[in-house]
């Protein structure tokens, strides 16, 4: 994780000269408020990029903003195609669970590397077999991204109208599309999670202990001699994590005591909070309605999130080339050759952030839309439930007098003393009210 690219020191040093540049340029208090605000806003988006934490819960990605940040990284080519599927409404089947699915592929490929270490036997048997589990899983998701005939035509004619719309994906490319799904940005497992991933690799160097003296007892030694390599690295492993597991309850207590998710690096952090804010207005009452027709053709938010995602994945890998370059300088001139370039790309940093702080600043203002229109929503409600109580009471009135007229006719009828037909002529019309009433 580390700090913030390209910066000297914490995250707030960018943040306020990015305040200061805004301060003063527009007249009136309200100006000057809405500035300071901005400036703020400037300030904590450094400091949660620098650390690579986002505090709060941290939803995953909608599959539409998942889908425009793989454009971001993609190719020019499948960027057009990806960018015209998804504003036609032609994206991808539903995965929903980003963060599942980057923690499987990280693992693949953790097994796929360490694969060529292990050595023959047991225990690449039992690595094989985890690798293969999520080999699986990993299949049955890309089989529903690049063979679903939801999204993708199926056919002669339906190829053909994908073609004509600009929208036609080919095999390959559907599984690049996969391949960059994968990298969704995502928050790393913490707490418990960790806690229990320590306890995992315990218990599998432990199984790779059994299954290394079962070589050795068969004969299959892995070493030059008694019971191999293996064994005795595996050994000292498990004790080691084993002892991590138990001693990790009171140390990822006290890391994790101000709630916040971490992510891989600063880039990632401020894709994520681009795609989350792209969520938010996206899902907006008050952005879809008719008042803000003007804006939503003034501004193309997808548009902007493609090339945010696809900026930030170039400055990525910028800064890796340079960070490489700079471990392998031997010359303080070539120190200072690197340092130059960093220095330049530090303002390219500053105006991905201001481009965030942008999102960010309409969907709080969407946020506070939609709750006056809910409460607005209450409020229609609650006089609608007044008229109609008022109806209510007015016909529960009416029908007041129709009772006590029955009570008086009961009354008389007990005692004898009516009038046959005048009463009758009452019930008849009461009646034909009754009648009429419940029609109605």
């Amino acid at each position: 994780m580390g700090g913030e690219p390209f910066g000297d020191g914490d995250g707030d040093g960018g943040a306020g000269g990015a305040g200061g540049t805004g301060g003063g340029r527009a007249p009136g208090a309200a100006a000057r408020e809405g500035d300071a605000q901005r400036a703020r806003r400037v300030a904590a988006l450094h400091t949660w990029c620098a650390r690579s934490v986002i505090p709060g819960p941290v939803p995953d990605l909608s599959d539409l903003a998942a889908l425009y940040i793989a454009a971001g990284r993609s190719g020019d080519a499948l960027r057009a195609v990806l960018t015209a599927r998804a504003r036609a409404g032609v994206g991808v089947p539903a995965i929903g669970d980003y963060t599942g699915l980057r923690s499987d592929a990280a693992r693949l490929r953790e097994f796929d590397a360490g694969a060529a270490a292990v050595p023959g036997g047991a225990r690449a048997m039992l690595r094989n077999r985890r690798a293969d589990l999520l080999r699986r899983q990993l299949g049955a998701t890309r089989s529903r991204v690049a063979a679903s005939l939801v999204v993708h035509g199926g056919g002669l004619r339906g190829v053909r109208r994908e073609r004509r719309e600009g929208i036609h994906l080919t095999l390959d490319q559907r599984e690049q599309v996969f391949g960059l799904l994968c990298w969704t940005p995502a928050p790393e497992s913490q707490g418990r999670g960790r806690i229990a991933g320590f306890g995992q690799a315990a218990v599998a160097d432990l199984v790779d202990l059994a299954a290394t003296k079962w070589d050795a007892a068969a004969g299959r030694r892995t070493g030059s001699g008694g019971r191999g390599d293996g064994a005795a690295a595996a050994v000292p492993a498990a004790l080691q994590r084993i002892e991590r597991w138990a001693g990790a309850g009171a140390g990822e207590q006290a890391r994790h005591t101000q709630p916040g998710a971490p992510f891989h690096d600063p880039y990632e952090t401020l894709v994520y909070l681009c795609g989350r804010y792209f969520d938010r207005i996206r899902r907006s009452e008050a952005w879809n309605s008719e008042a803000f027709a003007v804006h939503r053709g003034r501004v193309d938010l997808a548009g902007e999130l493609v090339e945010l995602s696809r900026d930030s994945a170039e400055l990525q890998s910028l800064a890796g080339e340079l960070a490489a370059a700079r471990s392998s300088a031997s010359g303080g001139r070539a120190l200072g050759e690197v340092d130059a370039r960093s220095r330049a790309l530090r303002p390219v940093w500053d105006r991905l952030v201001e481009r965030l702080v942008s999102f960010d600043r309409i969907a709080e203002a969407m946020d506070r839309l939609d709750a006056g229109l809910r409460a607005e929503s209450a409020a229609q409600r609650a006089e609608s439930l007044d008229g109609r109580i008022d109806g209510l009471v007015g016909r529960t009135g009416g029908r007041m007098l129709f009772t006590e007229d029955l009570h008086r006719l009961g009354e008389e009828a007990d005692s004898g003393d009516w009038n046959v037909i005048g009463y009758r002529s009452q019930v008849e019309r009461e009646i034909e009210e009754l009648t009429a009433a419940r029609g109605r």
